[in-house]
């Protein structure tokens, strides 16, 4: 598969409707509503971690998707919304669903097109879904877009590189280290996000996913509840990295 990501997301987005098009593709609208809910958990710590209050602040989302998020962030008391997506089909539909943020259509690898920097940026699932040629260059184009003293929201694996699938390629703290402290940007944090939640296989190597994705949505709350409860940096497959950009850049 020659992973193209404009193409890959708008055909995804075609296919696919709600939380599932961003979300895990094995699994039903119930069980992404659990990740998502997890996802939102560990938002939750990263913000308390970086001492941020939403209310009155101005957010980018980037890889925005459905919408989710800036949902979220509506109802927490966000004054100014924008988000940017590399899909035509998403753009449009943001647009239609929240007439009065800003949503770009663009490639961050290429830069975001304005030059208005926000409070909080936040890139969930998207860091590693670009090609490796792609990831410095969208990193910086982020922090660009975060202004002096803001933060800077990414999920990745932070361990080890590692590449389970043609769209996906995991990428450790040290890559990110590597981009972020010559662009004048402190790590405030690690949060994690999954242990057990969206960890494919878990039923044995010799078991067939597909055909058992549908039982195991079911079991979406104990998995839920066990990550809360057996949650660390050393067992989480995804976490979320928090990073405040420095007032002299």
């Amino acid at each position: 598969m020659n992973y193209q990501p404009r193409t890959y997301w708008e055909h995804r987005h075609l296919q696919q409707t709600g939380l599932r098009a961003t979300g895990h593709l094995e699994h039903g609208r119930y069980y992404n509503w659990w990740l998502y809910r997890a996802k939102i958990r560990a938002l939750r710590r990263a913000l308390t971690m970086a001492g941020v209050d939403i209310r009155g602040r101005s957010v980018l989302d980037v890889g925005a998707g459905t919408g989710f998020f800036l949902s979220l962030y509506a109802r927490w008391g966000a004054t100014r919304l924008a988000g940017v997506d590399i899909s035509t089909t998403t753009v449009k539909h943001l647009k239609e669903k929240f007439p009065t943020a800003t949503v770009w259509e663009a490639d961050i690898a290429k830069g975001v097109p304005t030059e208005e920097q926000f409070d909080l940026v936040q890139a969930f699932d998207v860091m590693f879904h670009l090609p490796d040629t792609d990831f410095s260059a969208a990193l910086g184009h982020l922090v660009q877009r975060c202004r002096p003293g803001g933060v800077l929201l990414l999920t990745d694996s932070f361990r080890m590189q590692q590449r389970p699938a043609p769209h996906v390629s995991f990428r450790s703290l040290a890559q990110y280290r590597d981009v972020l402290s010559d662009r004048d940007v402190d790590i405030v944090g690690i949060v994690p996000i999954y242990r057990f939640l969206n960890r494919r296989g878990w039923l044995g190597r010799g078991v067939r996913w597909q055909y058992v994705a549908a039982a195991v949505d079911a079991f979406a709350p104990l998995y839920y509840l066990a990550d809360s409860m057996a949650l660390s940096m050393e067992t989480a497959n995804l976490s979320l990295l928090t990073c405040r950009v420095k007032c002299q850049r």
